[in-house]
């Protein structure tokens, strides 16, 4: 077990070099991750802040909030994006992103669903960030 976690961690860290130099030639690249990618790009984000500082980061149907987001990295200078649609147990329930009792339950209820077709986790589409 030990060395599985090791080696995810290099992983990460091997990560972080390619994003930070992805990101300095690319300075509008949008990283994003998806579920259990954002889940890693969280990781990434955590695990060496100043290859992430100057990124654009979206989250879609994520098990991570902005909070957190923000805790793991302060010196993120751009807000970080984070989607969740409605009826998605990933990114409000998991997540913790329902911003009300009857959006945690409606996503809470949609768990049967999650691997099906009419999974709300399932129909993410890029979203252009407020201004």
């Amino acid at each position: 077990m030990q060395e599985g976690r090791h080696k995810n961690y290099i992983n990460i860290k091997q990560d972080n070099e390619v994003i930070k130099i992805f990101n300095e030639q690319n300075p509008n690249a949008i990283n994003a991750g998806h579920s259990a990618g954002g889940g890693r790009l969280y990781l990434a984000n955590q695990a060496n802040p100043v290859a992430f500082t100057n990124a654009r980061l979206e989250w879609n149907g994520a098990p991570v909030n902005r909070t957190d987001i923000l805790l793991a990295n302060p010196n993120i200078i751009t807000l970080p994006i984070v989607n969740n649609n409605s009826g998605d147990f990933v990114g409000n329930v998991l997540g913790g992103n329902a911003s009300t009792k009857k959006e945690f339950i409606g996503s809470a209820i949609s768990l049967p669903l999650l691997f099906t077709p009419y999974s709300a986790h399932s129909n993410y589409t890029y979203q252009e960030p407020s201004k």
